[in-house]
């Protein structure tokens, strides 16, 4: 005698499959959703660690450490330290001859970490690197020695800012910080879903951190935040 045979017929089968793939429909674009947040908010958090390794750096090494705007080579090498007018990137660097640029062919000057976020081939993530006027109004600093797109620590912890010229390699006249700095990273494309992916990463004028919330970013009338 043969034991009873358990298992699906082919209509249970067909059943669960059609189960299944209705369920995966709905379930995927929010999945689709939730990647893309997730890939945003790691670059984020990559960025929020570059300044946090720059400060201690900083104080341990004992000299200036600079996060400065980079190009990215294919094989995500950075490239054209604080001399570059469309960044695909930041790294930070301890200035050990303090000269205020990075000096690659000397090899006196220590590379310490690079944040990719575009390369030459692969340009996906808007990025953008604000300063922002005091409260309450915090209104946008567009020109002048305040609209820095380089940042550094000093080895007493002191946070500075600087611009730079394209072409001179270097970050010219740094000062201290003064202002709010406002990094908002997102995706370039949906533009429909550049708000609801975006995080936006805030330093006082001592490089202290604070992240914005999701509601601050969604709330068109948090200046400090929205994006």
């Amino acid at each position: 005698m043969y034991p009873n045979q358990k298992g699906f017929t082919l209509v249970e089968l067909m059943v669960v499959i059609a189960i299944f793939a209705i369920m995966s429909l709905i379930a995927y674009p929010n999945m689709s959703e939730w990647i893309a947040e997730r890939r945003i908010a790691n670059k984020a958090e990559q960025m929020a660690n570059l300044f946090r390794l720059a400060r201690a750096e900083a104080v341990r090494i004992g000299v200036p450490v600079y996060i400065c705007p980079v190009d990215i080579s294919d094989a995500g090498k950075p490239n054209n330290y604080c001399d570059t007018s469309d960044p695909e990137g930041y790294a930070a660097f301890a200035d050990k001859d303090k000269d205020y640029k990075y000096d690659e062919k000397k090899g006196i000057d220590i590379p310490l970490r690079t944040v990719v976020l575009n390369t030459q081939s692969r340009n996906t993530t808007l990025f953008l690197f604000n300063n922002l006027n005091a409260a309450p109004n915090y209104n946008p600093v567009n020109s002048g020695s305040g609209q820095a797109r380089a940042v550094g620590y000093m080895p007493n912890g002191a946070f500075i800012r600087g611009n730079y010229t394209v072409g001179k390699k270097g970050i010219i006249t740094p000062s201290p910080a003064n202002s709010i700095i406002k990094i908002v990273l997102t995706d370039k494309q949906p533009e429909n879903k550049q708000k609801s992916r975006a995080q936006v990463l805030l330093f006082d004028g001592s490089g202290r951190l604070q992240t914005c919330k999701k509601s601050e970013i969604l709330d068109s009338n948090n200046k400090k935040c929205t994006f």
